[in-house]
């Protein structure tokens, strides 16, 4: 689990890509979960994340990954962590 995520309340966190649900383990066992519709889903196999230098326009438009869903905000997205990795750089 991401450090950021464990933390005085959680034990787990499980995202069931299934059936679009997220689940939060607590440590008094509780474990409420969460039904989500998402704006999109990207597919990609593993062999494509793992390297950490996947270039994600290239990887779509190469065919190596596949956008199901809101592609306008997707590119959004992109937009918007190449201008925060931009100015994390000028700090």
């Amino acid at each position: 689990m991401p450090p950021w995520l464990r933390g005085e309340a959680f034990d787990l966190v499980v995202a069931d890509i299934e059936d679009h649900s997220i689940t939060l383990v607590f440590r008094d066992k509780t474990a409420p979960r969460f039904d989500i519709e998402p704006d999109f889903t990207v597919f990609a196999g593993y062999a494509n994340w793992k390297t950490g230098d996947l270039k994600p326009i290239e990887a779509f438009m190469a065919g190596r990954i596949r956008i199901l869903g809101d592609m306008g905000l997707v590119l959004q997205m992109q937009a918007a962590q190449m201008q925060a990795a931009a100015g994390a750089g000028k700090g």
